[in-house]
């Protein structure tokens, strides 16, 4: 078990709170008796949370646990309501596998999921993605350059998808007198790779960050991007939160 969350003061409100699975929650008036009544109730859903036995209890019974229990103590309707979609995901993955079983793959398998959602939602939408890449001009960030496209049209096979490499580029190379090296004799894939390998990195930062403004700028649709922004927000903030309540064992 945790070490359980104090009962602490606010000096700038005088508030009672304590920080729960990371999240700041206030109770109240300092040293009164609503506060410290609210802070116990929140404590004992804590330690029901954190008790649940990694031996039996899964991600799905974990779920509702936390929607019940917590969600509903520590968010608005609204957010709860956002918030759903996430959850929806993650157990449709992972509903039976046991809580301790649940590690940092698993949650990459269910981050990358939701990316997946948004291109195919992207692709009901019926409207063309632009994707911008950055790269080492070398064998190997070429092949991830062919990698990311191939998984992206397996994923979305009917999306319509522009796929541009911004940087490194030939171009660049000669444009900015960029230094290179020669490619690692033990990449296979270097027999089919010509000139010399440059990273990233030999772009001066200011350069970089001038390249991508100018390439992305002119896609921009600001309503879009403030939604995009506020769905992503509240996706890792689901996740981190529903990660904050796993027993530690």
């Amino acid at each position: 078990m945790p070490r359980t969350p104090r009962y602490s003061k606010h000096k700038a409100t005088g508030q009672a709170y304590a920080t729960i699975n990371g999240r700041v929650v206030y109770f109240g008036a300092y040293g009164t008796s609503e506060s410290r009544n609210a802070y116990d109730q929140a404590i004992a859903d804590w330690r029901e949370l954190n008790a649940a036995p990694a031996a039996t209890t899964t991600v799905g019974q974990l779920t509702v646990m936390y929607l019940k229990q917590h969600a509903q103590d520590y968010y608005s309707p609204g957010e709860v309501r956002n918030y759903r979609p996430v959850l929806r995901v993650l157990v449709k993955m992972f509903r039976t596998t046991k809580v301790g079983e649940f590690g940092p793959k698993k949650l990459k398998a269910v981050q990358d999921e939701l990316a997946k959602t948004r291109v195919r939602n992207q692709v009901n939408i019926c409207k063309p993605t632009q994707i911008l890449y950055v790269g080492d001009y070398d064998p190997s960030g070429l092949s991830i350059n062919e990698d990311i496209q191939t998984k992206l049209r397996r994923y979305a096979p009917k999306a319509v998808i522009y796929f541009d490499r911004i940087a490194v580029t030939e171009q660049q190379i000669e444009e900015y007198h960029l230094l290179s090296r020669p490619p690692k004799s033990g990449d296979s894939r270097a027999k089919n790779f010509s000139g010399g390998c440059v990273e990233t990195e030999a772009i001066e930062p200011a350069e970089l960050k001038q390249i991508i403004r100018d390439n992305i700028e002119g896609y921009i649709d600001e309503e879009t991007l403030q939604k995009t922004q506020q769905v992503e927000t509240m996706e890792r903030e689901t996740l981190q939160a529903f990660i904050g309540v796993l027993p530690i064992f």
